[in-house]
């Protein structure tokens, strides 16, 4: 591994092995974030920095990411970041819903950013990840986020017409979303 992370981690030269092993500490966070295309540090005091924030599950570059967007593209993250686990299957039926007023194109434009992952369905990643996301959303756009949640289960509510495979996704959008609220996620934002 050190090997690797010295072909494509230049700054890795600088400390050592011993000093890289122990950064890493096993946990392989930590090497996802030095080479990610987005964070891939520059110098050794990066080098650390990222793996403590690895390590703390810790993404300060969130915020930054977040506060950048247009508001229709702080709609498509909130819904996202609600919505993250829908799952390949949930996808191709949860789309439009998702998308709102948004296109696909915006999805490109956030992953582009780094703020999402370039995947098919579009997610933030990590658990961790999206969970800072929603968290950081839900205590500094409280009244975007409310609007979404209510679109959202406006939204799916109006699909879950029977008992069916058919209103599988949408019902389980909405059993998420009641989670989220229970666990006290977003609980905030509907006071």
């Amino acid at each position: 591994m050190v090997k690797y992370l010295h072909a494509y981690l230049p700054v890795s030269r600088s400390i050592g092995e011993d000093n890289l092993i122990a950064l890493i500490s096993g946990y392989a966070g930590v090497v996802g974030r030095w080479l990610n295309r987005f964070e891939t540090p520059s110098d050794v005091e990066e080098l650390w920095q990222l793996a403590e924030n690895a390590h703390a599950n810790c993404y300060p570059e969130l915020e930054a990411l977040l506060d950048d967007l247009t508001d229709d593209e702080r709609g498509l993250a909130i819904r996202l970041s609600l919505l993250d686990n829908a799952g390949i299957e949930a996808w191709p039926k949860l789309r439009e819903v998702l998308l709102n007023t948004s296109s696909v194109t915006d999805i490109d434009s956030l992953a582009r950013r780094g703020l999402l992952e370039n995947s098919n369905p579009p997610t933030y990643g990590h658990i961790k990840r999206v969970d800072v996301a929603r968290v950081f959303l839900s205590q500094h756009y409280i009244y975007g986020v409310h609007e979404e949640l209510r679109y959202l289960v406006a939204a799916c509510a109006d699909q879950v017409i029977n008992i069916d495979a058919d209103s599988r996704p949408f019902a389980e959008a909405l059993f998420t979303i009641g989670e989220l609220v229970r666990k006290g996620t977003v609980a905030e934002v509907l006071r």
